[in-house]
């Protein structure tokens, strides 16, 4: 049987990918979370993460098998170049924020995290026009939920500009992202 023989699975698995591409984590972890601010958060989440998984896998690989600890060091190795990406990425978004912003205060955080809402909430409404032609309850619900002034613009922008929020969300501008290369 063609699919026992360990040569022919072994060709095959040469070319897998246990993790994300650079392009998987430059455009879908990354470039979609928003803002500068959103993606330098989304990296930090995803440095976390891979830290804490490198962590198992080094306890698992101290206590496995010989021909186990080969697989789990590979699966550590293939991570580290995942993290790698991301704490260049984070080090440059970070480099960024601060110089149009300043130092990350605790006031300059709460404006950055707002901006960041404003903008995926503002990318919601523009989904929901493309696929529903309107804003969807959900969507208005949650901007009901932001400070006053921020929920006035946002009203104002889904009751005024439609078309302005389909612009934004297909301009390049939108969602500023650092390429990695």
């Amino acid at each position: 049987m063609i699919h026992q023989d360990p040569d022919v699975l072994d060709s095959l698995l040469k070319d897998h990918r246990r993790f994300h591409s650079p392009f998987q984590i430059r455009h879908f972890l990354i470039g979609r979370a928003g803002t500068p601010w959103g993606q330098y958060q989304q990296c930090l989440r995803e440095i976390h993460t891979r830290r804490l998984a490198d962590r198992e896998d080094q306890k698992r690989q101290n206590e496995a098998w010989f021909e186990d600890r080969n697989d789990i060091g590979a699966a550590r190795d293939e991570r580290s170049i995942e993290l790698d990406i991301f704490v260049k990425v984070a080090l440059e978004l970070r480099a960024q924020i601060i110089a149009e912003h300043g130092e990350l205060t605790p006031e300059t955080i709460d404006r950055l995290d707002a901006d960041l809402w404003m903008h995926r909430l503002r990318i919601s409404a523009a989904t929901d026009l493309f696929r529903f032609g309107s804003v969807s309850s959900e969507t208005i619900e949650l901007m009901l939920s932001c400070p006053i002034e921020m929920r006035k613009d946002l009203l104002d922008e889904v009751q005024n500009d439609k078309e302005g929020l389909k612009a934004f969300a297909l301009s390049l501008d939108s969602r500023p992202l650092i390429e990695t290369k």
